[in-house]
């Protein structure tokens, strides 16, 4: 299946029954077309990639995380799923050097805290700001089933902020761009939706735009019918708009 097919896929999904019945065809202008009773519906995609330094914090957290889970590995630390809540890990380490000591930190602390609650009957345990940088650390110690289908240690991480970097005006930055092509898509159309595509590190670094509600309340300036926001991790918000003529 490719990327569009997968997005139309995930779109139709979260609509349900909004989303008209009817045949549906592959596109260019507009990207794909529903015919259905009322005619035919159009519906364009546009992908958000918020910015580069996005994408580099969050391969910088994936490096340091999967650091420490090999040095867990390697310890011998029974496999555990790990989630790391981080808050500000790429101005406090900076360099290899740092970098290093801090994954073997992070690991030592998860080989303690194991060591610590193996006895509890507890089937997990939480740490409170183990460390500069980290805000917690859920750890759940894995049962035999569940490690013969994984292989082993699940590790992840997310971004614990409070203000979300997702803005109201990367969002209608996109929007006047596509404005500029809606006379094109109403070509093929008798009506046209715009479907905005979340960048893929919104979940791990926090923008989940259903606990945003200033940005699905703002007004964003528009030609499209409708106007929605998809985030690759199934969810969909509807925005308001403000036609333009």
């Amino acid at each position: 299946m490719g990327y569009l097919e997968v997005l139309k896929h995930l779109f139709r999904k979260k609509l349900e029954e909004d989303f008209p019945p009817g045949n549906v065809l592959g596109q260019e202008n507009p990207d794909f077309v529903v015919e259905c009773a009322k005619g035919r519906l159009g519906i364009e995609m546009r992908e958000i990639v918020r910015s580069e330094s996005v994408a580099a914090q969050a391969g910088f957290c994936d490096k340091l995380v999967r650091d420490a889970k090999r040095l867990c590995e390697k310890w011998g630390v029974p496999p555990l799923y790990v989630v790391v809540w981080i808050t500000d890990l790429l101005n406090q380490v900076q360099g290899q050097v740092a970098q290093k000591q801090f994954a073997e930190r992070l690991a030592k602390v998860l080989k303690d805290a194991y060591e610590g609650h193996r006895q509890d009957s507890a089937s997990y345990f939480i740490l409170d700001q183990p460390s500069d940088g980290l805000l917690s650390i859920a750890v759940t110690p894995l049962k035999e089933g569940v490690i013969k289908s994984l292989g082993g240690h699940l590790w992840d991480w997310k971004m614990a902020v409070l203000d979300s970097p997702l803005l109201v005006g990367q969002i209608q930055a996109p929007i006047t761009e596509k404005n500029n092509k809606y006379e094109r898509y109403r070509r093929s159309c008798d009506e046209c939706w715009l479907v905005m595509v979340g960048d893929p590190y919104d979940y791990k670094m926090g923008s989940d735009i259903s606990r945003n509600p200033e940005v699905i309340r703002h007004f964003y300036d528009t030609r499209f019918e409708r106007v929605f926001y998809l985030q690759l991790y199934d969810v969909l918000a509807e925005l308001q708009r403000r036609p333009l003529d």
